[in-house]
């Protein structure tokens, strides 16, 4: 018996997980990172975006091994996240925390669901088509990658972070 197996279908269990996931989010990272998450997600996106484009092997390697191209925006998403937590981006991260916990918690719903897209996007078609239709709607198709992945910066720029000397524009 697997975990999977104890939800009625797919999608309850991946919008459990999403649930589960913006949950520790909040949790382990703190305000004053949340500009480092940000950072480390567009260029993790990014590198798994616009690498295959440039190299050929890694596009025929990616095609392959389809899982390869979500564990390594994964891999890179964590990766980036601990280098940039002891480069001078930390320091500039701590200065732009959004001021309230529903702000920050909208800033981590949109991280977690551009994560989540990207991941199921990224999966064959066979897990996708186990998702039902509001699931897929809302992380399993291209236009909800292109909405996911504009809502952080758009709430960036909307609900601009507070510094101790003022707005960021």
């Amino acid at each position: 018996m697997s975990f999977i197996s104890l939800f009625p279908s797919f999608s309850i269990f991946v919008l459990f997980l999403f649930v589960v996931v913006i949950f520790l989010h909040l949790l382990f990272v703190k305000k004053t990172k949340l500009f480092i998450n940000f950072v480390a997600l567009y260029i993790s996106f990014a590198l798994v975006i616009i690498l295959p484009l440039f190299i050929p092997q890694v596009a025929t390697w990616l095609a392959t091994y389809y899982w390869v191209r979500a564990v390594a925006f994964l891999g890179l998403y964590i990766l980036l996240g601990f280098v940039f937590h002891f480069s001078n981006l930390n320091d500039f991260s701590s200065r732009v925390a959004p001021t309230s916990f529903v702000l920050s918690l909208v800033y981590r719903i949109g991280v977690v669901g551009l994560i989540f897209t990207t991941v199921l996007y990224f999966l064959p078609g066979t897990y996708l088509s186990q998702l039902g239709l509001l699931t897929r709607a809302v992380f399993g198709t291209f236009t909800a990658l292109i909405c996911w992945f504009f809502v952080p910066i758009i709430l960036a720029f909307a609900y601009r972070f507070k510094t101790r000397r003022g707005w960021i524009e």
